[in-house]
Parts: structure tokens; C-alpha cells; sequence
């Protein structure tokens, strides 16, 4: 995120899949602005991501401000309710 916000990135996205990369997201600053429930994405009324046994409950869309100076990454208030 540092590298990008010194090019001039504005925002950081990550699509977390699991509660791993959820934690990564959250310890460099990210915050949690959408989760998308894997039982409830369906195509044509039938689960996609059914019967994943590696999957998390959940997709969990994290996202951060970002600066050009220290401190990279800045403050991000939720959009949404989680």
C-alpha cells in the first residue's frame, strides 16, 4: 500500500476470502466495507460456492484511504452496516 500510495493511489482494495486474509487486511489498516455471504450468491437460483470445505463463511470486501506521506494508509470510515 505504500508503494501505491507514493504513485498516487488514493484507495486500497482487498476481496478477503477467508479469515486470513481478513486479518492481514485489517493489521495493515484496512477496514471491512461489504461482505457478500457465499450461501447467498446464486446463479439462476442455485448456490455457486457450494460444498468449498476451504471457503469461509463469508467474502469480505476491506478497503483503506491512502496518502502520499507517513502515514501511508489513513482512517476509513464504514460504508456500510456490518
Amino acid at each position: 500500500m505504500e508503494v501505491g500510495a507514493m504513485r498516487g493511489f488514493k484507495v486500497a482494495k482487498g476481496d478477503c476470502t477467508g479469515a486470513v486474509s481478513t486479518r492481514v487486511c485489517q493489521r495493515a489498516g484496512m477496514v471491512a466495507v461489504h461482505k457478500l455471504l457465499y450461501d447467498e450468491y446464486k446463479v439462476d437460483k442455485k448456490v455457486v460456492f457450494q460444498n468449498t470445505p476451504t471457503r469461509g463463511p463469508a467474502l469480505t470486501v476491506m478497503a483503506a484511504r491512502l496518502q502520499d506521506m507517513q502515514p501511508y494508509v489513513r482512517p476509513l470510515e464504514k460504508l456500510s452496516k456490518l
